[in-house]
């Protein structure tokens, strides 16, 4: 395969041994897809049995199974998990403002309270109408295109970028309120609930407890400039040209 890059090439008679040994036969991988294939024309089940060596394809396909078998068994327990399990760096924002509500109360100060309890009545309507939603997108195909399966996602999400509705004077700025619900709904189950609406919120919080920085440290390394390029640009722009 790589005789026309290094000039090297198999020696006929080992070339015609391998064509003879191998040319008339096909991988294991290949003969069992096609016998299932039949399979769906014919009622008797065909018998999956290899015969003879191993091709090195049939060694990659079973590799690439084993390891899809691996990625998914680890994939099945981290969805059985236990979901009760808060982030602590997600729902600091809410807990701490509550602390520092609960402390301005025992000092007559309710508007922080109240305040609170105003977002917690939006995040949760808006729970509930994600709850609907799931119920909706799970729905018979027949009763709602996909367009429409999306879009009852989209109001959940609209409606909760809405502004609550205060009934009193607002101790919070609008970021402070926006960061508060997306606390407050990443402790709610779904867990999936607070991502869905607050997605972009929770990944700024988290990146401040992270260290005030927009990606993480093992995420940078991964976007880091080759040397080859590097090299590049810097003949660029010192007006330099390799020969």
């Amino acid at each position: 395969m790589d005789a026309s890059k290094t000039g090297l090439r198999v020696k006929l008679p080992v070339f015609e041994q391998d064509r003879q040994q191998w040319g008339a036969k096909k991988p294991w991988y290949v003969w069992k897809l096609e016998q299932r294939k039949n399979a769906k024309n014919t009622p008797q089940k065909p018998v999956l049995k290899r015969e003879g060596s191993q091709f090195i394809l049939d060694a990659l396909v079973e590799e690439g199974d084993r390891l899809k078998k691996e990625v998914l068994n680890d994939y099945r327990r981290l969805k059985v998990q236990d979901t009760s399990e808060v982030d602590q760096d997600l729902s600091r924002p809410w807990s701490m403002a509550k602390t520092r509500a609960t402390q301005a109360k025992t000092q007559g100060v309710l508007g922080f309270a109240e305040n609170l309890e105003d977002i917690k009545a939006h995040v949760e309507e808006a729970r509930e109408g994600y709850i609907r939603a799931v119920a909706i997108s799970r729905g018979p195909a027949a009763d709602q295109g996909p367009s429409s399966k999306d879009g009852v996602y989209d109001k959940v999400a609209l409606f909760f970028a809405k502004r609550p509705l205060f009934r009193g004077f607002v101790f919070f700025s609008d970021d402070d309120v926006q960061t508060l619900k997306a606390s407050l709904a990443s402790t709610l189950l779904p867990p999936t609930f607070g991502f869905s609406v607050a997605f972009r919120d929770l990944c700024a919080i988290k990146a401040r407890a992270a260290g005030n920085i927009a990606i993480t440290h093992q995420f940078a390394q991964c976007i880091t400039v080759p040397n080859i390029v590097s090299r590049t640009l810097t003949q660029v722009y010192t007006g330099h040209t390799s020969t």
